[in-house]
């Protein structure tokens, strides 16, 4: 230690000059060297050379769990020299063990069929080039195949004459495996995204830009799939209906950090058209003040989603106005009843030269046309009963177009185009009668002046959903008909509303709203499709389309004909049930005047305990079919009408079906639609007390 404090390294050599009798050294001189620098450099040489050992041993470690070994290729020898790593790799350990280089031939013996004329290639390129080179092949070792990546570098001597290759080879077959699963996740996260029509975006606060991912993957110019957009240009494209929502939602979710808002927009994506995006956003980073930097998040074009979703509202809207229809088509019918029944007997009251009889005729004229649109109200409601059968449309049109032809006028033109080979469709041909009605009388009256009428069918079918005015046509096969006008054509705005009962683009006296309406609740009553184009201006086409039911043979469709029934007196014993005390007493009345006894009940618990009563001498029954207490079918069954097969007349403001489908068949019976004429009622009995005969 000097004086100084330091320490220093002193090498020291001493000699025994003299000693004692006993033997101990009594002087000893030497010499004292400073080696503290040459010490230092020697400690620093140990420190490196172990450095380097501990680095050839993390590289040796590396190497052997990255699979990896080196290898050299002598020019002149035009041979590979390898450790024992590479030779097990290749499945040449034999060569290790007796210390032989490995010849190229061998090598490329174990090189995949598929990759090995490419890989020797590039192999004698780069020596014959003196170039670098790096591949990954294939190599076949005890029936396992195996993927190698070989990497290389040339060394050239002092004078720059090239000595060797020197390089790496890599066994990445579990790298590839691992690649391989990969790859196949992508592609099948890429394909639900491209399904579902997914993007990605980011938006840089700082930068205040967004940049988005397209959902179109498949493109191979990264600038169609990459995109960046200010955010002042993105705010711009919003339509003005959404902005407002938009920022508001988008403050909102800055105040709660982390949580995800999703929300609907509408963006302006090419010119004036907007498109429906559902769009999902999160925080991604915030600064020291809670501040957002950065938001990362999911697109979604749902454009066809909302054209559905519209769709299905409009279907439910349709059905709820159906269901308050067909509910005020009842209360109407009963009314009219009343109207028609009391105006009947009234007429039939008044003399010819009665003052009162011009006015009594004008408020039955008024219940009749109050009748036809109530009827086309219970259409609508789809509480007409449905009779279908095998109907062939053109065979229907041919014979409706002659008085379609009086109906729509002479300055218009009425063109028929039938499919030659029409199929034929199930469906109620009186009903589809009224769609060729109704849609030729909107297109007449859509036209001013003069025009066509062009009523058209055709055999369809598609192997795909095709879009339609409230639904989507699912593959198969349809018949199509299609009406079509050069009228006015229907604006926009009001596409949404035409098949909602009562409304009407049309003057105050050429409409009341329900043409169209009875012709959407009739197709959907058929289990068929409906769709709308217009150009306003233009015209409009309406394409109907009914699934294909088969090939109507000649003679299948027949028109009903009403049995002829003889007349006879009318003393028989009627048990009138009805609930309505007008309708009851007006048909007690017309009852009593065709020479019937009556009994009558106002619900159906009266019913029952009146025909137990008087079973002995009721000859027929009357019963409503909706009533209080009891219904009127249900009150039949309770008095054992079916099992004795009693003649009944049911009568109602719905139609038959609130009655079982297949109740004619069973018993006598005859169904009466209000409201009713005093003669229809008496037919009516006339024909069932003439089954009992």
């Amino acid at each position: 230690k000097k004086d100084t404090g330091d320490l220093i390294w002193l090498k020291t050599t001493a000699k025994i000059r003299s000693r004692d009798e006993n033997g101990k050294p009594l002087i000893i001189t030497g010499i004292n060297q400073d080696i503290t620098e040459s010490k230092l450099l020697e400690i620093q040489n140990l420190r490196r050379e172990k450095r380097t050992r501990d680095n050839e041993s993390r590289l040796k470690n590396a190497m052997k769990i990255g699979r990896m070994s080196p290898w050299e290729y002598s020019y002149d020898l035009e041979v590979i020299i390898s450790d024992r790593e590479m030779a097990d790799m290749w499945g040449l350990a034999d060569y290790y063990d007796r210390g032989e280089p490995i010849k190229i031939s061998e090598l490329a013996r174990n090189i995949y069929v598929e990759d090995r004329v490419y890989a020797l290639e590039q192999f004698k390129k780069s020596v014959d080039n003196n170039e670098n080179f790096e591949l990954v092949f294939r190599i076949v070792v005890n029936e396992v195949i195996k993927y190698i990546h070989f990497s290389s570098e040339v060394i050239y001597d002092d004078e720059g004459k090239p000595l060797k290759l020197v390089g790496i080879a890599q066994d990445i077959s579990k790298m590839k495996v691992l690649e391989d699963s990969l790859t196949k996740q992508y592609e099948g996260l890429k394909l639900i995204a491209e399904k579902a029509g997914l993007g990605l975006w980011e938006f840089n606060v700082r930068e205040n830009f967004i940049f988005t991912i397209s959902k179109n993957y498949n493109r191979p110019d990264t600038d169609s799939i990459f995109k960046k957009i200010s955010s002042a240009d993105f705010m711009n494209r919003i339509h003005p209906e959404d902005f407002e929502m938009f920022k508001s939602r988008l403050d909102l979710h800055t105040d709660k950090a982390g949580e995800i808002a999703d929300f609907d927009i509408r963006l302006n994506t090419d010119g004036d058209i907007f498109r429906w995006f559902h769009i999902t956003a999160v925080i991604d980073k915030m600064d020291d003040s809670g501040r957002p930097i950065s938001y990362k998040g999911l697109y979604q074009d749902i454009t066809e989603w909302k054209e559905i979703e519209g769709q299905l509202y409009q279907s439910r809207k349709m059905e709820a106005i159906g269901r308050l229809a067909g509910g005020i088509a009842h209360d109407f019918n009963n009314i009219l009843q009343v109207i028609l029944g009391y105006g009947s007997l009234a007429l039939m009251d008044a003399g010819d030269n009665s003052d009162m009889l011009e006015n009594i005729t004008h408020i039955v004229d008024s219940g009749e046309k109050a009748k036809s649109l109530v009827r086309q109200l219970l259409l609508f409601a789809r509480r007409e009963k449905f009779r279908p059968s095998p109907v062939d449309l053109n065979t229907l049109a041919s014979g409706f177009t002659t008085m379609l032809k009086r109906v729509i006028g002479e300055n218009i033109n009425l063109v028929f185009n039938p499919d030659p080979e029409l199929h034929c469709i199930h469906g109620d041909a009186g009903q589809l009668e009224q769609i060729f009605m109704n849609l030729c009388i909107n297109s007449r009256d859509a036209i001013d002046g003069s025009g066509s009428i062009i009523i058209k069918t055709k055999n369809i079918t598609t192997d795909e959903y095709w879009s339609c005015y409230d639904n989507r046509i699912p593959p198969g096969s349809y018949v199509m008909l299609s009406v079509s006008d050069t009228g006015t054509g229907i604006p926009a705005e009001c596409i949404g509303q035409i098949f909602e009962p009562f409304f009407t683009t049309k003057d105050k006296n050429r409409g009341t709203g329900l043409g169209l309406a009875t012709v959407y609740s009739i197709v959907k009553q058929h289990g068929s499709f409906i769709d709308v184009k217009s150009i306003e201006g233009k015209g409009a086409v309406f394409n109907l389309y009914f699934p294909v039911y088969g090939v109507v043979e000649s003679g299948d469709v027949h028109p009903e004909t009403a049995p002829v029934s003889k007349f006879h007196g009318g003393a028989e014993t009627v048990l009138l049930a009805e609930d309505d005390d007008l309708i009851r007493k007006y048909t007690n009345r017309i009852l009593l005047d065709s020479g019937f006894k009556v009994i009558t009940a106002e619900d159906g618990e009266s019913a029952v305990k009146l025909y137990n009563e008087n079973r002995d001498i009721i000859d027929l029954l009357i019963f409503d079919v909706v009533m209080p207490k009891k219904n009127g079918w249900d009150v039949y069954r309770e008095i054992g009408g079916i099992e004795n097969r009693v003649p009944v007349i049911f009568f109602s403001g719905y139609d038959q079906n609130l009655l079982p489908a297949d109740v004619t068949d069973n018993i006598p019976m005859i169904y009466v639609q209000k409201p009713f004429k005093y003669y229809t009622i008496i037919k009516a009995i006339h024909d069932l007390l003439d089954r009992k005969i």
